[in-house]
């Protein structure tokens, strides 16, 4: 048995509120999972179990490789690192107490075989991962954006709050500013916007790398607010950028945003008489002929941005009015994704083009 050093009101400082130290006993594996999961009742962060008592379902491990923590949370199942909440055999680790008399209990039960702490896996269904790095030292650090049934927009039971890490660090925060690690929410909203952190000790050039953009379920695009630029993302694709002393470079620079329905064919906006664009012929060789239904004004401009797989624009041009053309000759062969905007309809659409 451990007794917990308990919190009863929160400090307003993270590194105050009821943080426990502890370690593995065993020569094995632990499934923090399995033992989170037993017996577990209580909501959003106070949690009470078969042998916890005012647990909080997050557990966190320092990854000295990477100068990082990697956490797992048992209520959601959302892994930043540490796959399936396995804790090490003599790993220490870092659990939180939440109200008065928190107790955890190690029993052999709760042992597993289960190799532990593989550091990076597989992206599950409404889980888009983040990991931002440094160019050089290789430091890193992993955020996590999952779709789940039961969360709110807010931090909760089902999230992992951020632990600042000495070097390299990636985060989000809601309305409650609240830095997370992990963030589940209950749904996509239309045009919602997701604001991202990013931070490092040194000054340098990073590396953002995303997976599980093709089992989001939505269209993302990353918005630099530095640069004033805007991508669609795509599976494994991966940004370099530098951060240093200048403001804009670093904090709250980049944010996720999200199109209103899914597939690269989606209508982005719900007027009664919607607006729509088709681009033809497709496939295309040397010239496209761009055509917008339903605008307010005939004499309006739409921007046309043209993506390749790896997310990068390489060709933009604008249309005036209801129709026009662009020049793709100089295009290599391949599949783009043609992104029309118009910016005072409010109107998106992305539609995949083949050269």
């Amino acid at each position: 048995n451990v007794n917990m050093a308990p919190t009863f009101t929160s400090s307003g400082t993270l590194a105050n509120d009821g943080w426990n130290f502890l370690g593995n006993p065993y020569p094995c594996a632990f499934d923090f999972n399995a033992f989170h999961d037993a017996g577990r009742t209580g909501t959003s962060q106070d949690y009470s179990g078969t042998d916890f008592a005012h647990v909080d379902a997050v557990v966190y491990i320092f990854d000295a490789t990477a100068n990082s923590y990697k956490s797992y949370n048992a209520q959601s199942d959302v892994s930043s690192g540490l796959t399936g909440g396995i804790i090490p055999s003599g790993s220490g680790f870092f659990v939180q107490a939440v109200a008065a008399s928190p107790t955890m209990t190690f029993k052999e039960t709760y042992k597993t075989s289960t190799a532990p702490v593989a550091l990076h896996k597989a992206g599950n269904e409404n889980e888009l991962h983040i990991k931002l790095e440094t160019d050089t030292t290789k430091e890193s650090d992993e955020y996590i954006l999952k779709i789940a049934d039961g969360s709110t927009t807010n931090f909760d039971g089902y999230d992992i709050q951020k632990l600042e890490n000495p070097g390299v660090n990636i985060s989000s925060f809601g309305l409650d500013n609240k830095n997370l690690t992990a963030s589940c929410i209950p749904t996509i909203a239309s045009n919602d916007i997701v604001p991202l952190t990013t931070n490092a000790a040194v000054e340098g050039v990073f590396k953002m790398h995303f997976s599980g953009v093709d089992n989001f379920g939505r269209e993302i695009y990353l918005f630099d607010k530095f640069t004033n630029t805007k991508v669609l993302l795509t599976e494994n694709y991966k940004l370099t950028f530098a951060m240093n002393s200048t403001s804009g470079t670093y904090g709250n620079r980049f944010e996720l945003h999200f199109a209103k329905t899914t597939g690269v064919n989606a209508l982005t906006n719900s007027k009664a008489n919607p607006i729509d664009a088709i681009v033809f012929p497709n496939p295309a060789s040397d010239v496209l002929n761009i055509k917008l239904l339903n605008l307010s004004a005939g004499n309006e401009s739409s921007a046309i941005k043209f993506f390749n797989l790896a997310g990068t624009e390489v060709l933009n041009s604008i249309v005036f009015g209801n129709a026009g053309t662009v020049d793709i000759k100089n295009l290599s062969s391949g599949i783009y994704f043609v992104q029309i905007t118009n910016e005072h309809e409010g109107f998106t659409k992305t539609i995949k083009l083949v050269k």
